[in-house]
């Protein structure tokens, strides 16, 4: 006779960007032996692949997790975390005083981690009287090249995430325009333009929590406030 399979557990918790609900499951032990390997040698390719079928698998199938704003994958990564190791995760914060002290163990509490949109926009710019733009955040593996500093990269993410352009005439879809006719509406931007649109991205949603220390060494009170995923990884 076979062994029992458990069946495991499943939690509920709403997107940041859209408040979709989502059911999720805590990761199994093969999974988690994956997110181990990943973090102990990490590359931006593999940490994506390794957190997208992750998610995937622990929300049943039912959602594509490339297609994701990068919050919403770092959000429900947490979530899941959380159900799966525990609400509580160790971190080994560095003096800010004197980088020579030892560092001093925080331990801070997952479920108090939220997802800040105080700086979010609306994702319709205007960007003259008469032209404008809807846009949309980078997905996890376009988020993963914002790290360079190639400008060629750079105005390429841009382009990704614009999905239509529109005046007083009409309303061109991105998914039907020829890139060519992208990348010269691009080049006709102005500096000052370009800059409206990059505070769209610059405002995007991000996981923050303000922790507080003592320094183990020389117990000056300090604090830090901790963005993005790979904070809490």
């Amino acid at each position: 006779m076979a062994l029992p399979i458990q069946s495991a557990p499943t939690f509920f918790c709403e997107l940041p960007s859209d408040g979709t609900e989502v059911k999720f499951r805590p990761f199994l032990v093969k999974e988690q032996r994956n997110l181990l390997l990943t973090k102990e040698d990490p590359t931006p390719k593999d940490m994506t692949n390794n957190i997208t079928e992750l998610l995937e698998a622990c929300t049943f199938g039912k959602l594509d997790i490339k297609e994701l704003p990068i919050f919403d994958v770092e959000y429900l990564f947490l979530q899941v975390r959380s159900k799966s190791v525990g609400e509580t995760a160790k971190l080994e914060m560095p003096c800010q005083r004197d980088e020579a002290h030892p560092k001093t163990p925080v331990s801070i509490n997952l479920s108090e981690i939220v997802c800040d949109k105080s700086e979010m926009i609306d994702n319709t710019i205007m960007i003259s009287e008469d032209i404008g733009m809807v846009l949309r955040y980078p997905t996890i593996e376009e988020s993963m090249l914002t790290t360079t500093t190639d400008e060629e990269v750079i105005f390429e993410i841009m382009k990704k995430c614009i999905v239509r352009i529109f005046d007083k005439e009409e309303v061109h879809e991105m998914r039907d325009t020829p890139d060519s006719e992208i990348d010269a509406f691009i080049d006709g931007l102005t500096i000052g333009q370009i800059e409206h649109l990059s505070s769209f991205f610059t405002g995007a949603p991000s996981l923050t929590h303000l922790i507080e220390w003592k320094c183990s060494e020389c117990e000056e009170p300090q604090s830090m406030t901790l963005r993005g995923l790979d904070n809490f990884f």
